[in-house]
């Protein structure tokens, strides 16, 4: 009555005296609801944010109408014949009718009673608690984050681990509290919370709740949702407080954002928060494609692919670079998120890519077959008999060198691996290229048997050379021939 008082003496009744108003007779009743309809005539219209939420307080049903739900609508506007959706249940209905403050209408706007006549669901399938709204734009929860302020005539404080009843919206649910800063919250404090829950509940942040002891029955402490869908804290974080604060004093997107340092789309962060696309441009935030991090996130990231790489060079300073899959792996990425990734890394100059290997840009192979050692020797065992070289793993061993070594020379350009065990020097491989040419040119074609009777070797790296040829689409095989391309 206090607040009613405040608000009659706020109004332009001049004059006007506080109400006497009875509940058993009745006196005084009229002309309190007069009045209150003229204040509320003058009140502003309850914000329309797009995501109508009902929360359900009463089902029935009506003879030749069917299911009916009753609740304050908030948050948007329903229509007759829209689909909506249930939460948490899930189940998809149609609205079938309207009525607002017992009329019939088309629409029903937010801040109103409203009952709904519903179709494609049973009575025995709904309850007090769930909420209609549109599909896609309730989210269910059994986990909270929240402000609280413990009643200053509660009867004991709030204590860590405590058992409570959480009345939010038309629910009442079993709640853990978690005190996040403290043991307990002395009636009259404030205080940040997350709210494990028996049951999941339908709400939103900055839906107002209260919550209760279950026995003895009173009223212990009320609070606001600050995230209905966060990680689970540790405790006495002071990094933690600080999230929610930001959170509370409006960064919703920024702080949620910084849920996923493995990226999140736009769409995927605006469906998560259920806001506008207004903030987005707002967010301080690293593009990547369509994916979305956090400075922070995105720093880490380059900062783990720079490690990867710089230990991944020293193991292995002869090959060209890292394995996408393997950088994919260390870093933890989607594959749809890690094209991004590394197309923004090398935008950056964090790393370079080539093919299917990525590396640092001041990365380079050394090797330098003239100044000896397995390189070296590899090539002149190769190079002994050009056209007959020994077999590859058999030149590796005799020669001390590592696979490594094999790619290292066949990116520089000094060897050409034909197959598994098939390897020419370059000099050998370009004069085999050039007599293919020149056997081709006077007979038409050319084949194993012709040419490994010019080249003077054995069927094993003729074969290899001639299918790496049309490989290389520098002949054609037509039969037991080849052609020019």
């Amino acid at each position: 009555m206090a607040e009613v008082e405040e608000v009659l003496r706020g109004t332009s009744l001049e004059g006007a005296e506080i109400l006497q108003v009875s509940a058993v007779t009745g006196q005084g009743l009229e002309d309190l609801q007069l009045r209150l309809e003229r204040i509320l005539e003058g009140a502003p219209a309850r914000e329309d944010r797009g995501r109508p939420r009902l929360p359900v307080d009463r089902v029935f049903i009506i003879s030749g109408f069917g299911t009916v739900v009753t609740g304050t609508l908030v948050d948007g506007s329903l229509k007759v014949g829209e689909e909506v959706e249930l939460q948490p249940s899930g189940r998809r209905v149609r609205v079938r009718g309207l009525q607002q403050h017992n009329r019939k209408v088309e629409q029903a706007l937010p801040g109103s009673r409203v009952a709904a006549n519903l179709v494609g669901v049973e009575k025995e399938d709904l309850r007090r608690g769930e909420v209609l709204g549109r599909p896609g734009t309730l989210r269910s929860t059994r986990r909270v984050d929240a402000s609280v302020r413990v009643v200053e005539g509660s009867p004991r404080a709030l204590r860590h681990g405590q058992h409570l009843l959480l009345h939010a919206g038309t629910a009442e649910v079993s709640a853990r509290a978690i005190v996040l800063a403290a043991d307990e919250i002395q009636p009259g404090g404030t205080g940040w919370v997350q709210l494990y829950l028996q049951q999941p509940v339908a709400v939103a942040a900055g839906d107002r709740f209260v919550l209760r002891l279950p026995s003895p029955a009173a009223t212990i402490a009320g609070g606001v949702f600050a995230d209905v869908d966060p990680r689970r804290h540790p405790r006495h974080d002071v990094a933690v407080r600080s999230s929610l604060e930001r959170r509370a004093a409006g960064e919703v997107l920024q702080e949620e954002l910084r849920k996923y340092p493995r990226g999140i789309t736009e769409q995927g962060l605006l469906k998560a928060t259920l806001a506008d696309g207004v903030g987005v441009s707002k967010l301080e935030a690293k593009h990547a494609g369509q994916w979305l991090f956090a400075p922070e996130a995105w720093t880490m990231i380059a900062s783990k692919a720079t490690r990867a790489l710089e230990e991944y060079h020293r193991l292995h300073p002869l090959r060209g670079g890292m394995p996408r899959e393997e950088m994919k792996s260390r870093l933890g990425l989607q594959s749809a998120v890690f094209g991004a990734v590394v197309v923004e890394l090398a935008n950056e100059r964090v790393l370079t890519h080539l093919g299917g290997e990525l590396a640092l840009p001041s990365h380079r192979v050394e090797i330098d077959p003239a100044s000896g050692g397995p390189a070296g020797r590899l090539l002149e065992i190769l190079g002994t008999k050009p056209f007959a070289p020994p077999s590859l793993p058999e030149a590796m061993r005799d020669a001390g060198a590592s696979a490594d070594v094999v790619r290292a020379l066949a990116q520089r350009g000094e060897l050409v691996r034909l197959s598994d065990d098939v390897a020419f020097t370059r000099s050998a491989y370009e004069a085999a290229v050039e007599l293919v040419r020149e056997m081709v040119a006077v007979a038409g074609t050319v084949t194993v048997a012709s040419l490994r009777d010019r080249m003077g070797a054995s069927r094993r790296p003729v074969l290899a050379l001639l299918e790496y040829l049309d490989a290389q689409r520098i002949t054609r095989r037509v039969g037991d021939a080849r052609l020019l391309r």
